[in-house]
């Protein structure tokens, strides 16, 4: 999946010299992907703590 947005974004640098909205496109792919991975990690990291809480809390 990374190839095609990496293709995406080379269409979108090339397209936004010709349409200057092109370059809000890209814009805001980049903006939803670190939202979704600032996202993921949040995730993993409440999930890794909850995991050190119960291995304290029964000494496992």
């Amino acid at each position: 999946m990374e190839r095609v947005e990496e293709k995406a974004q080379v269409i979108y640098s090339k397209i936004s010299k010709e349409l200057p909205d092109a370059k809000k496109i890209v814009d805001d792919e980049d903006k939803h992907e670190h939202e979704l991975i600032d996202l993921i990690d949040e995730e993993r990291l409440e999930y890794e703590y909850q995991i050190g809480l119960f291995l304290a809390r029964y000494k496992v």
